[in-house]
């Protein structure tokens, strides 16, 4: 063979990976090239790395190609505008979250979108517990005490912002009880934590994930986990429930697709996310940032979006939560 024609053979070689199906992919079958993954938040953050936890093992398991592209902004808004534009082949993937599926929804009532009925669901990936901790200062040890506590005058918390899964779960607490609960926000969980541990606030509303370390270490105690049962690293913590009947506040993340999406496709990628997510690899990783991974169907999953929209209107109307 000629230099010149084994020089072609070999760039063409070496580029086939990159323009070629995936291995196991038919040609002309559903997916016959990458699938973008659209992620309404930076990467590093939480969203981002649990969908990224969920795409390598797809790709492991599957050898689908899913592409990550971070699209944040707007609170989430930006990436969550751009999944609703896109064609609904079953090309685009959104992974949305409690926030951006539901509480920005009730938050802001113009967004540009209905995030209820603009997506069709593929499945709940996974659900967190945020946790009412506080400085160790603090008079009350639960939520009967902290209750007593804001009777007797206004009770001060922080949260990483406005309109996170944090807050709302303080303002369903605040509705429900009447709470004289003052919401400090701050510009991330990270600054708010810092200002827990050093008795500039006295309480916050944080994720479990990021407080069990200081809850195991006796810089902070916990009141109370926001979720229905209570939280598999930390046991021994109840649940705002337990003293508060019907409160529940879960922190979740959601695979979702453009509205029109074939059925067959959506049942097809369900069946794809959920063994992803009964995997080992998926359940181990999801479990050690506190996650519990998901196993609902599409329609139930619709369902349980919609009741959570419905939920946060309430939480919204009730106390008067605005934007900032």
């Amino acid at each position: 063979m000629p230099p010149i024609q084994r020089r072609k053979l070999l760039r063409a070689s070496l580029a086939a990976p990159l323009m070629l199906p995936a291995s196991g992919w038919a040609q002309g079958a559903y997916p016959n090239r990458p699938i973008r993954m659209i992620i309404p938040f930076a990467a590093g953050g939480p969203t981002d790395v649990l969908a990224r936890i969920l795409a390598a093992e797809i790709h492991a398991a599957k050898g689908w190609t899913i592409v990550i592209e971070n699209l944040s902004g707007g609170g989430g808004t930006v990436g969550t505008s751009t999944a609703i534009r896109a064609a609904p082949d079953g090309y685009t993937w959104f992974f949305g979250s409690g926030g951006t599926n539901g509480i920005h929804q009730a938050l802001y009532p113009n967004p540009g979108y209905d995030a209820a009925n603009d997506f069709a669901p593929l499945a709940l990936a996974c659900t967190t517990a945020n946790i009412f901790v506080a400085h160790p200062s603090f008079p009350a040890n639960d939520i009967a005490g902290l209750l007593a506590q804001a009777k007797k005058g206004p009770v001060s918390y922080g949260t990483a912002g406005v309109g996170t899964t944090t807050h709302m779960s303080a303002e369903l607490l605040k509705m429900m009880t009447g709470a004289n609960l003052v919401h400090i926000p701050y510009r991330g969980g990270g600054p708010a934590m810092n200002d827990l541990l050093a008795g500039h606030i006295p309480l916050m509303v944080d994720a479990t994930t990021t407080s069990v370390p200081h809850i195991k270490s006796g810089r902070i105690k916990p009141l109370a986990v926001t979720t229905r049962t209570r939280d598999e690293s930390l046991p021994e913590v109840p649940t705002v429930g337990e003293t508060v009947n019907g409160y529940e506040a879960t922190a979740w993340f959601g695979l979702f697709s453009p509205k029109g999406t074939p059925p067959e496709l959506v049942a097809q990628v369900h069946d794809v996310l959920n063994a992803a997510l009964r995997s080992e690899t998926v359940s181990r990783r999801y479990r050690e940032f506190g996650a519990t991974p998901g196993q609902e169907t599409p329609e139930a999953f619709g369902r349980f979006v919609a009741g959570e929209l419905e939920k946060w209107r309430r939480v919204v109307a009730a106390t008067g939560v605005r934007p900032e």
